[in-house]
């Protein structure tokens, strides 16, 4: 398990050049409004901290560089071998989809309408 946040510079991240989902203009604004309205939060994994290749968060980086951030929390996944962060690539893309897991349609009215 990773044990420390790195902050690395947003032009020493390189993008995976097979990543194989897709972020339309439209996302990469909506992840810049809400790190510009909350911070953020969530840090890039990244293969090593010497490439710096992105295992996962390429809108989250593409955001931060929209809002012309010099640098962003990272992890280095240096503790999975090669299979497991080629593997990762893909399963972190797929735990969040919609069809994976939908949301609970009464509690998402519920806190929409308390906020």
């Amino acid at each position: 398990m990773p044990d420390k946040i790195i902050r690395v510079p947003t032009i020493q991240l390189v993008n995976y050049e097979k990543n194989n989902k897709k972020h339309p203009e439209e996302q990469i604004a909506r992840v810049a409004n809400s790190i510009r309205e909350y911070g953020f939060l969530v840090p890039i994994l990244i293969d090593t901290e010497t490439t710096r290749v992105i295992v996962a968060g390429h809108a989250r980086v593409a955001a931060a560089k929209r809002l012309m951030l010099k640098e962003v929390p990272c992890i280095s996944a240096e503790h999975l071998t090669t299979k497991q962060i080629d593997s990762y690539r893909i399963i972190d893309n797929r735990l969040s989809d919609p069809d994976m897991a939908p949301y609970d349609k009464n509690n998402l009215r519920d806190e929409l309408h308390r906020l």
